[in-house]
């Protein structure tokens, strides 16, 4: 971080050395880029700080210990963690916007009906999915029980320093999570599979992260981006949700 503040200021005294020549509005869009560029660097500062807190909480109950940092992650992990966000989701009566699997990453994007121990739910159905299909979870799960533990103290007003309560909390949210998993399990993996066997796709999303159409006009939007990989969107999602847990029955 030293480093890049450094280069920026470096960068920056060159800039400024020719002010002479710059006009008013681009010292204008100058000093925003260099506002932004340290509120940039802020929030990201406030963000680690804050999941290094969560962290060293969750890790002192001693659950959560599945995890292995030489899990390698691939399109099959991936799947069944972002499958398992999603059915654990519909389940608990959440919208599912999309869902998205680009090599080694993943994401689902959803829309929360009721209340917060839903959330929670949902942010730990990746690791417990990885952990029941695979007998262990890649690091990648870290961020998802960071937010599921943020949730626990903030949601039952917990203090941060009282481990053995967090522990109850975090148990009770993680058996909730398993039963739902498990009598869902092959719906899961069902949903893994069809989401691996999609063929990449680029498509042009909004600010909400909504398909929009990709036409000039939308892609000059500063807000809006393209995204690759293999994605479902909600109409889709649901049909093949309700196609599966039909034939469960």
């Amino acid at each position: 971080m030293k480093i890049k503040k450094i280069l920026f200021a470096f960068l920056l005294s060159l800039s400024l050395s020719n002010y002479n020549s710059i006009e008013p509005c681009g010292l204008e869009r100058l000093g925003l880029k260099i506002n932004n560029y340290f509120k940039d660097i802020n929030k990201k500062n406030k963000i680690k700080k804050e999941l290094q807190k969560n962290k060293k909480i969750w890790k002192q109950t001693g659950l959560l210990n599945s995890i292995s940092w030489f899990a390698k992650q691939n399109e099959e992990t991936i799947s069944i963690h972002e499958s398992a966000h999603l059915v654990v989701a519909k389940i608990l009566d959440s919208h599912v916007k999309r869902i998205f699997l680009d090599g080694d990453m993943g994401h689902i994007r959803y829309i929360i009906k009721h209340n917060n121990t839903n959330s929670i739910c949902i942010h730990l159905a990746g690791y417990l999915a990885e952990k029941i299909v695979f007998n262990k979870a890649a690091n990648g799960c870290i961020e998802d029980i960071n937010k599921a533990t943020k949730e626990i103290v903030e949601l039952h007003e917990l203090d941060p320093q009282d481990i053995e309560t967090i522990k109850e909390k975090i148990q009770k949210y993680l058996n909730r999570t398993e039963e739902i998993i498990l009598q869902n399990l092959d719906i899961i993996k069902q949903f893994a599979t069809i989401l691996i066997d999609r063929e990449y796709t680029e498509i042009l999303i909004d600010a909400d992260g909504d398909k929009i159409p990709n036409t000039e006009e939308h892609s000059a939007e500063k807000h809006n981006k393209t995204i690759r990989g293999k994605i479902i969107f909600e109409k889709e999602i649901n049909q093949i949700y309700e196609d599966l847990t039909q034939a469960a029955r």
